[in-house]
């Protein structure tokens, strides 16, 4: 080949270097532009850095005074380095990034180590939310619940937010997670935050709090990714739920006391059900007793379920009361028909009033680990952030329900719902003291 030939392909070859270069250039220049606008927009004016400097300096103040141990898991060293490093990382964070960062703190200093109750109370309206609900079945994550616009997710597994794992979300997740006291109560916080865009953009796992982006493995077996809108909470569309229609035990009755709280008779299984979602005032308690002894008096059931699961606590002395309304009548089986139902979102005076229902009615408890510690700091008062208006709880009281601290009261027997189950509609807790109670019936009558 001629040299001159040769030329033109070693001018192309220059102009495509250069062009490369270029283009090299323009690419980086546009990144960087991209991440200097990106840190611009999202860092705070001077006036809200000095709003969010008094905020965490009140925190600090009023959690040193009013907490009765707040160094029982965390150094004072370790707690004050914390928050000077926050301070001084302010004028490089939003809002939403500081705020992460004071959950991180407040989970330091007792998530997962028996203070739940020191938290920061996350008011929903605030955020916005994709239009689905999670549940955590062992180590997969699920689409429960969504909005009749996205109704194919329903009950796909999550695979990624966005560019994240679902594995990492949930872990990144965990170390901010508020209300918990073990690894039971932080998959029920985990379980309500996946949908938080708020929370996952301060996480670094969304980019834009108003997009969603969720990867799924639908029921074929096949992946893809579905980018959805976010929504505020009080405007999000209806969620409609995977689950099946559960057991007619568990509907409740039209006559019910309250949304949270009534009882029904099961004759069949000689048997009243008493569904304890909520502790009441102690007005509407009383009168809810007084209504629980006439059920038992006119029905005569031989055995009582006392249903906690769904039971995140209040005051416990008031859920007490419930027990004392029936412990007089001499119709039950004191001996060993008397069932208590509990779970990992059985929490805080729901799960004190697990152990005492066991020690008082001769209970045995059924289900799954409570999310509560049985010896723990409980009894919370609150205050609040003068700028944000962030409402931050604290514990005032130990409790000590057992001799030695257990990872939440384990059940006597202890049943776990898979996933297969809650599709299903089914409620193996339910099912396992149906038949027991059956068993028992037959032994009798043999």
């Amino acid at each position: 080949m001629s040299v001159y030939e040769r030329k033109p392909i070693d001018f192309v070859r220059s102009n495509c270097c250069w062009i490369r270069c270029i283009s090299c250039i323009i690419v980086a220049s546009v990144a960087i532009f991209s991440i200097i606008s990106s840190s611009i927009a999202s860092a705070m004016p001077p006036n809200e850095v000095e709003q969010w400097r008094e905020d965490i300096e009140t925190y600090q103040r009023e959690l040193t005074i009013r907490h009765i141990d707040l160094f029982h898991s965390v150094s004072p060293e370790e707690f004050e380095s914390k928050l000077k490093q926050l301070k001084r990382s302010l004028p490089d964070l939003s809002p939403m990034e500081a705020e992460v960062e004071l959950w991180a703190t407040t989970h330091l200093i007792g998530g997962g180590v028996s203070d739940g109750h020191t938290s920061i109370r996350a008011n929903r309206s605030r955020y916005r939310w994709a239009p689905l609900s999670f549940g955590i079945f062992g180590n997969e994550v699920r689409v429960i619940g969504a909005s009749a616009d996205n109704i194919a997710l329903n009950g796909a597994k999550v695979l990624m937010l966005a560019d994240t794992p679902i594995d990492e979300a949930r872990n990144r997740l965990k170390k901010i997670a508020q209300y918990t006291e073990n690894k039971y109560s932080e998959e029920v916080f985990i379980e309500a935050f996946l949908g938080c865009a708020d929370l996952l953009v301060g996480l670094d796992i969304l980019e834009d709090d108003k997009k969603f982006e969720i990867t799924v493995l639908d029921s074929k077996g096949e992946s893809y990714q579905i980018p959805l809108l976010t929504f505020k909470w009080g405007e999000r569309p209806e969620i409609l739920p995977v689950t099946a229609e559960g057991p007619a035990l568990l509907k409740r009755p039209a006559n019910a006391f309250s949304e949270n709280l009534w009882f029904r008779h099961v004759p069949a299984f000689k048997t009243l059900f008493v569904k304890f979602d909520k502790i009441p005032s102690a007005e509407n308690m009383a009168t809810f007793g007084e209504q629980l002894v006439a059920g038992v008096k006119n029905n005569k059931p031989r055995n009582l379920i006392i249903d906690l699961r769904g039971n995140r606590g209040g005051n416990g002395f008031v859920g007490y009361r419930l027990a004392e309304a029936v412990l007089d009548e001499d119709v039950i089986n004191w001996r060993d028909g008397v069932y208590v139902l509990i779970g990992r979102k059985t929490f805080s005076a729901a799960m004190m009033n697990a152990v005492q229902f066991r020690q008082v009615l001769n209970a045995r408890l059924i289900g799954s680990p409570t999310g509560g510690n049985p010896v723990g700091y409980q009894d919370s008062d609150k205050f609040k952030l003068p700028n944000s208006g962030l409402e931050i709880s604290f514990s005032k009281r130990l409790f000590r329900l057992q001799d030695e601290n257990s990872i939440g009261v384990v059940p006597d027997v202890e049943i776990a719902t898979t996933w297969e189950d809650f599709k299903a509609g089914r409620d193996p807790v339910i099912d396992w003291v149906l038949s027991d109670i059956q068993s028992r019936s037959r032994k009798r009558a043999d």
